[in-house]
């Protein structure tokens, strides 16, 4: 083979392999494409509510009260709220969020002087512990965005702080910081309930610290893949 035939055939041969590689880069991205349809997730709204029409469907041991000029669910001081949906259709997560406002004279990891303990903040799901953390609006360590006992920052991951509390009569109430809870579960079950507490602090008093959390902006989702 002379070298004009050598070189046109390596030529060829070079150029030969792009429609190979053409198609089979095509075949690869369809197939992409197809898994992504068969496991395209399917988001519903089930429930949602920003309490500004004093709405308690589904809560348990709620109240509505004003923060922010907003209508909030609270706020709670050593206690809390329980939420259930009935009647769900099919799926396979279950998505809550809320905004959490954490008032007043939160004191995160450090013992309350009456009880000995910290205050802590729960979110059980379906009976299931998924936040068991704490808080401080300034001066304390506190868990939060991780489980009790974990020492973080005031107001580690806060979404935003506001300068007023909601204590009457506080001369010193550290203000509000809002943060951003989001929470996915396995669930095919047709009813699904969450519950909110604050724990083992005690309650406001005259000689105790002045401290409560309230929500807003509740929101539940379930999800399903096709």
């Amino acid at each position: 083979m002379s070298g004009r035939e050598s070189q046109f055939g390596r030529f060829t041969g070079k150029h030969m392999m792009r429609p190979i590689f053409i198609v089979f880069f095509c075949i690869m991205v369809s197939q992409i494409f197809s898994d992504c349809t068969k496991n395209l997730q399917k988001e519903e709204i089930v429930y949602k509510n920003d309490f500004e029409y004093a709405n308690l469907l589904g809560i348990e041991g709620g109240k509505i009260t004003t923060f922010n000029s907003s209508k909030v669910l609270g706020n709670f001081d050593s206690s809390g709220f329980d939420f259930k949906i009935n009647n769900l259709e099919a799926h396979d997560y279950i998505e809550v969020s809320f905004s959490l406002y954490i008032h007043d004279q939160w004191i995160g990891n450090t013992n309350d002087e009456i009880t000995k303990m910290p205050d802590l903040w729960q979110l059980n799901i379906d009976g299931n512990n998924y936040i068991n953390t704490t808080f401080s609006n300034g001066g304390f360590m506190q868990s939060y965005p991780d489980n009790y006992k974990v020492d973080n920052p005031s107001k580690a991951n806060s979404f935003h702080s506001y300068s007023q509390g909601i204590c009457n009569g506080s001369a010193n109430t550290l203000g509000t910081s809002l943060y951003k809870i989001v929470k996915t579960t396995k669930s095919s079950s047709t009813s699904f309930s969450f519950e909110c507490r604050d724990v083992s602090g005690s309650p406001n008093t005259a000689d105790n610290h002045c401290k409560s959390w309230s929500i807003d902006d509740l929101v539940i989702k379930s999800i399903k893949f096709r």
